[in-house]
């Protein structure tokens, strides 16, 4: 098959086979069929395209299927859930009891005031801790696995 179209060993061939397509029966019949097509496109109007917003569906079904894509990641991957849990409870009673037992003074105010702005960093670092433990790091690359501790763990907060 080759040796025909000249593609073969020799890479010669014995005939133009542009010429011979076009010249062909089915070239014609086929370029008729076309015609067709276009002429019925350009007998129909325009299509008028109107969109209300700029995208294409809502912004409630965008939060909808972006949610349920959330928490399948989240359900396909229990070693991430597990971590989150622990997580939330772990920082659940170290504010817990930051806040037990705290006065209306000067120095109940501070300490409220002081959990309040490093609960942020601890949530950070409770959770890389967390994650890096329960095995979502890759530890043959301890560089990029702290990274991707540090990726991850900041887009989960």
């Amino acid at each position: 098959m080759l040796d025909v179209i000249g593609a073969g060993a020799t890479a010669t061939s014995s005939a133009d086979w542009h010429i011979i397509w076009n010249n062909s029966p089915e070239a014609a019949v086929l370029q008729e069929q076309i015609g067709k097509i276009h002429d019925e496109g350009r007998a129909r109007p325009a299509v008028q395209v109107q969109l209300a917003t700029e995208f294409a569906t809502s912004w409630n079904h965008q939060l909808m299927v972006l949610c349920q894509r959330n928490f399948q990641s989240y359900w396909r991957n229990p070693t991430y859930l597990m971590a989150k849990f622990a997580l939330s409870i772990a920082c659940g009673l170290l504010i817990g009891f930051t806040f037990f037992h705290t006065s209306d003074s000067l120095q109940g105010t501070q300490t409220k005031l002081f959990v309040c702005g490093i609960t942020r960093s601890t949530t950070w670092l409770l959770t890389c801790l967390i994650v890096c433990l329960f095995g979502r790091c890759d530890l043959r690359r301890p560089l990029a696995a702290a990274s991707d501790c540090v990726h991850r763990s900041s887009i989960h907060l």
